[in-house]
């Protein structure tokens, strides 16, 4: 009977660095160069003669997933064949060591763009510690005098508080219990991110566009909202749009104000309506135009003229002229 597999006679284990982690089968297979077993000098054992070794996933994880372990780190796991050690599988990441990155001999970082030599290329927590800092928008002035200032970064991550992840590209996903400076953080490479940070404050930050797309839109805002753009503002609403405004004022400042209705327009005011033109004012009518009051109206000028094709008709209980 086959005795000669893990479980049955031993376990034999194994602790090494990953060189390759492209598995041609996309299943989140690597290649590991392991202490003791191989040899540093890549003439005898080239990466490419490694066996793939399987990658085991968290039990919280689905069937589907699959590992993903990045070059140049650390890893402790068990050969499935036993002493035949050809069939290794890898169990643990192990964090913190400083790994070489002379691509010329084995145990060495193989990255295309590795860390700096003695970085701890396992570390996540010391491989965020020196995040460059943002570039940041200049700041704007929106309406009534309101200032729009993007937050300036003020992240104190302790060590082990700040439980953070940097991809190999430069994605950092920070989850910081540092006391007092509690954040979430997920920041792309060029910089866009999300920010739920230690002032209670959400920032959204993208480099480019930002787009939402949806069914309904909901929002609910306790106290003001200021909004600066510096390019233009278009709204297409295909139903009807309402603004109330119970206790407020509406304002509006504006060079030029053009105002087109394909339909009917109608202007209810409960109060006084006061118009005040510092140029000319024209009323361009078509049909007919009807001015009706229930006072008195009174026409002020340094001359008035009326010119009519028709009749002219003015009637009254009492007309006053001079």
């Amino acid at each position: 009977m086959l005795k000669n597999f893990a479980g049955m006679s031993g376990t034999y284990w194994f602790l090494g660095i990953v060189e390759d982690n492209l598995d041609p089968e996309k299943s989140g297979r690597v290649k590991v160069r392991c202490f003791g077993l191989h040899t540093e000098n890549l003439n005898k054992i080239s990466t490419d003669s490694l066996p793939w070794a399987l990658v085991g996933v968290s039990t919280n994880s689905s069937s589907s997933d699959i590992g993903s372990i990045s070059i140049g780190t650390c890893v402790y796991g068990i050969f499935l064949d036993a002493m035949e050690q050809q069939i290794p599988f890898v169990t643990n990441v192990v964090p913190g060591l400083h790994i070489g990155i002379n691509n010329k001999i084995g145990f060495n970082n193989f990255k295309e763009n590795p860390p700096k030599e003695g970085d701890h290329t396992g570390n996540i927590h010391s491989r965020v510690h020196n995040i460059p800092d943002r570039v940041y928008y200049a700041d704007r002035d929106s309406a009534n005098g309101a200032k729009i200032s993007e937050p300036k970064q003020k992240r104190k991550p302790t060590y082990p508080s700040n439980i953070a992840t940097v991809t190999d590209g430069g994605h950092i996903i920070e989850r910081d219990d540092t006391p007092n400076q509690e954040r979430l953080c997920i920041q792309h490479i060029d910089g866009s991110y999300i920010e739920m940070n230690q002032e209670h404050n959400m920032i959204l930050k993208t480099i480019n566009d930002m787009m939402v797309f949806c069914q309904n839109y909901n929002q609910s805002i306790e106290k003001d909202r200021n909004i600066a753009i510096q390019g233009n503002d278009n709204l297409k609403v295909m139903g009807n749009k309402t603004v109330d405004l119970p206790d407020g004022n509406y304002i509006l400042n504006a060079n030029d104000c053009n105002i087109t209705l394909k339909g009917n327009g109608t202007t209810n005011i409960d109060g006084n309506y006061n118009v005040t033109v510092k140029g000319n004012m024209t009323h361009n009518v078509t049909g007919n135009y009807s001015l009706k009051a229930g006072g008195a109206i009174n026409m002020k000028g340094a001359s008035l003229i009326s010119k009519t094709s028709g009749v002219t008709i003015i009637d009254g209980s009492m007309l006053l002229l001079g």
